[in-house]
This record gives structure tokens, sequence and C-alpha cells, in this order.
């Protein structure tokens, strides 16, 4: 079950990414 939800987090957290977050972090990263 513990297992399970740890997944569950990790999808949660890539959802999240997937949203356009990470991915404007980590341009305002590359644009300095």
């Amino acid at each position: 079950m513990q297992k399970r939800l740890h997944k569950m987090s990790k999808i949660e957290k890539l959802g999240k990414c997937g949203n356009g977050l990470c991915t404007a972090i980590l341009n305002t990263h590359i644009n300095g």
C-alpha cells in the first residue's frame, strides 16, 4: 500500500511538471 502511495506521489509530481511549470523553470535556468 505504502509503495503504491509513493508511486502515486511521483506521478502527481510528474503531472505538475507536465503542466508546464517544470519546463518554464528549466527555460529560466537555461536562459540564465
